[in-house]
């Protein structure tokens, strides 16, 4: 998101794709992210300077229960995809691939409120089957609809390309952040 300046701060650069069929998906509605990624690629290997800089696929994981009420169900199946962020439609379509389901969708603004409204209206369309969201949303929806229906988000997984596991580079910078002593706060879950 920043300038090529910015390099000059980073210790390791990580240019980031969608999964494939995440890709053919955006294709379809005539967005191409693959060509960004190719560029910043193609840039990185241009600057003398660079730091060093690695590649990886973002890929959808599994749902995973956010609220109680969604521990305690057995087989998620939500009725339901709620998502606030660039590109819904993608998400709603990871989600259905993922679950088998055609829940209904709701996008959202980047960043919106969860009122009282917007709760009732989401707890109504939900039902009993529940919620499917983003990481980031599943919290805010937590937050508003507590254990009123049963809450999962769709977990994702970075998958390093080229070799397939985590380069050293990103673990040594991850590194950095674990605490030292226990008494030192980390700045990783």
């Amino acid at each position: 998101r920043e300038g090529m300046a910015a390099l000059r701060r980073a210790d390791v650069v990580v240019v980031v794709r969608r999964h494939s069929e995440d890709e053919e998906f955006l294709a379809g509605r005539h967005i191409k992210p693959a060509d960004g990624f190719d560029l910043r690629l193609q840039a990185l290997q241009e600057v003398d300077w660079a730091p060093p800089f690695v590649s990886a696929r973002i890929v959808p994981g599994s749902l995973v229960a956010a609220n109680e009420l969604a521990l305690e169900t057995h087989t998620p199946r939500p009725s339901l995809a709620v998502a606030g962020i660039m590109w819904p439609d993608l998400f709603f379509a990871q989600a259905g691939r993922l679950s088998g389901l055609e829940p209904q969708t709701v996008g959202l603004p980047d960043h919106a409120r969860i009122d009282r409204a917007l709760s009732q209206r989401l707890r109504g369309m939900a039902g009993d089957s529940g919620i499917v969201c983003t990481l980031k949303d599943s919290m805010k929806l937590v937050s508003a609809l507590g254990d009123a229906v049963p809450i999962w988000y769709l977990s994702e997984n970075v998958v390093w390309e080229g070799s397939g596991t985590e380069p050293s580079i990103v673990r040594s910078c991850l590194g950095l952040l674990e605490p030292r002593a226990p008494d030192e706060r980390s700045l990783l879950p």
